[in-house]
């Protein structure tokens, strides 16, 4: 499982007594290793697959929970979830935090994945007694019946580190910010593709001596730098979760732009309410609930991620017009305030656990 979801897990089901829920997610994985050693349950030995069940069913034995909250319709996840269930009861709850069978395809995984995939979300989904989901529109891929068993939680932000207000560290250079893994074309090729334009764009602007672009995240950061070699381009490698407040700070302007995948019309992308907390402009692709997330346009600039044209003038917009953009980026901090709080999602969590509860004394 991703850092980003096991972070959501570990959001949403914060303030849950032990007792009440446990949340299944491994400490490693092939996206690395989680350094919460305080909420890790079990660490999967992708090696032997066996061995991570037996571990994680000896585990939840001995927790004996009521209820599991399980993150993905994976092997890793609900597997053992439904396993310990068929033996000692208890009830399920999926967290649907992306539609896994598109992400799989975008992935260019084998056939018989995908075929996998498609398998145990549908079985996840029929099975679970509750299902969480991240974006609206994962609605109409699941069965009519399951709808009414639906909560939708988006994904959030930790307003104590993003929501601190910070003023630009660099008032002569124009700085727009990408933060987010870097490991596919479609996390970057709509910036790149902009780029010519958008030095033509910005050498008109006299408010900045300069600009530059900077992707802050993991990725083959050495064939990046050597495919793109511009004095406007930064791709100063990952940062620590906790260091990405700062990293924001130093920015005019906050870059959310992605290719049109079908794995993003289904997902919920936790940077945009990170960015949205620290009241920054926000340029962002106009696909899945981006516009209705930035409020129809309101908290935000969407632009189409194919039109590297329209990306160059927005991003110019913003810079000849900076008093449209703050007011545009304390909308988005105001929307991320009220709404997109992970204490505030949380507690759509505990409803839906205490509901749960609730069903099973009855």
């Amino acid at each position: 499982m991703g850092a980003a979801s096991a972070r959501r897990i570990y959001e949403i089901s914060r303030g849950l007594a032990p007792e009440q829920a446990v949340a299944v997610f491994p400490k490693s994985d092939h996206y690395g290793t989680t350094d919460r050693e305080d909420v890790v349950r079990v660490d999967a030995n992708r090696g032997n697959y066996l061995a991570y069940l037996r571990e994680l069913l000896r585990y939840l034995r001995v927790a004996s929970p009521e209820i599991i909250v399980f993150g993905k319709a994976s092997p890793y996840s609900f597997v053992p979830a439904l396993l310990y269930r068929m033996v000692r009861g208890g009830q399920l709850v999926f967290d649907c935090d992306e539609w896994d069978p598109a992400t799989v395809v975008d992935a260019d995984a084998p056939l018989l994945k995908t075929l996998a995939y498609r398998t145990l979300t549908a079985c996840a989904a029929r099975m679970a007694d509750a299902i969480l989901v991240s974006n609206e529109n994962i609605l109409e891929k699941l069965p009519d019946q399951v709808h009414p068993q639906c909560t939708y939680t988006p994904n959030g932000v930790n307003w104590e580190q993003f929501g601190e207000t910070v003023e630009s560290s660099s008032p002569n250079k124009f700085t727009l910010t990408y933060v987010g893994s870097l490991h596919k074309d479609e996390q970057i090729r709509p910036v790149l593709n902009a780029l010519p334009y958008v030095k033509d764009e910005l050498a008109t602007v006299d408010r900045f001596e300069d600009f530059r672009i900077r992707f802050v995240g993991p990725g083959n950061l050495d064939a990046l730098r050597a495919r793109v070699q511009s004095k406007h381009v930064e791709f100063p490698g990952p940062v620590p979760h906790k260091e990405v407040s700062e990293q924001l700070a130093r920015s005019n302007v906050l870059l959310a732009l992605f290719g049109d995948m079908a794995s993003l019309r289904y997902a919920s992308n936790m940077k945009l309410f990170e960015y949205m907390a620290t009241g920054r402009p926000i340029v962002a692709s106009d696909v899945g609930e981006v516009r209705r997330i930035l409020g129809n346009g309101q908290a935000g600039y969407l632009v189409d991620p194919s039109n590297p044209r329209e990306i160059a003038s927005t991003i110019a917009k913003i810079a000849r017009s900076p008093e449209e953009a703050e007011k545009k980026g304390q909308r988005a901090r105001k929307r991320a305030h009220d709404h997109y709080r992970w204490e505030l999602l949380a507690r759509r969590v505990r409803t839906v656990v205490e509901d749960l509860l609730g069903d099973s004394d009855s």
